[in-house]
């Protein structure tokens, strides 16, 4: 996509409109990169998940060690790439065989482990787990305005869908500081007092934009 951004001018010229969720290589890259996205979000004073970066096991124990006393139980993504791919809950009360059942949980020390027998160490955010309800707002966007959105708030084996929404203004600011463009997807959840976070923006229609 970034390679395709940097040609914009050129497809333009054809006649041609690119797509590409966000206008701008740089607004691209911090959308991308979830640590650079925590930290604007909260520059522009947005309510998003909290988060810190590490890449050693030295720097995860660190920051459990320093987080967990402050938010009770985390939970970990990669610092790139799609939400839901590598997400985990670290839950410390669950048993080995309920974790059969549920593929993204496991225990705190299990991730420890599994990260430090990595030859390579991906870059990994570390945040409070929120568990609360989770919504995903999709939206078409021209130059950073809103045409038209549905937020979907998934209900167990079923998913509600609305077009006005608590949300709606903070996804204005969101589509308006990167200069959204095309259709994108942006999440969030809720935290056990029932306020909304950020999750993350995806420059893309999101699997569920059909509804």
């Amino acid at each position: 996509t970034k390679q395709y951004e940097k040609m914009r001018s050129a497809f333009e010229e054809k006649g041609i409109e690119l797509f590409t969720g966000a206008i701008g290589v740089e607004n691209q890259q911090i959308i991308e990169d979830k640590m650079a996205f925590t930290v604007e979000c909260q520059k522009l004073g947005l309510p998003v998940t909290p988060a810190v970066e590490f890449n050693s096991v030295e720097e995860l124990q660190e920051k459990i060690a320093e987080l967990k006393p402050i938010y009770g139980q985390l939970s970990v993504k990669p610092a790139e790439g799609v939400y839901g791919y590598g997400f985990l809950e670290l839950n410390d009360d669950i048993s080995l065989y309920d974790q059969l059942n549920k593929q993204y949980v496991c225990r705190t020390e299990q991730f420890v482990q599994a990260y430090a027998e990595l030859e390579v160490k991906p870059k990994y955010l570390l945040m409070p787990f929120l568990s609360g309800k989770e919504c995903s707002v999709d939206i078409a966007c021209n130059h950073g305005e809103i045409l038209s959105k549905a937020t979907r708030t998934k209900q167990g084996d079923h998913q509600e869908i609305q077009l006005k929404h608590e949300v709606d203004a903070v996804c204005a600011q969101l589509v308006k500081r990167f200069n959204c463009h095309g259709l994108i997807n942006i999440q969030f959840r809720k935290d056990a007092n029932g306020v909304w976070h950020i999750l993350e923006i995806n420059a893309r229609p999101a699997g569920g934009f059909a509804y």
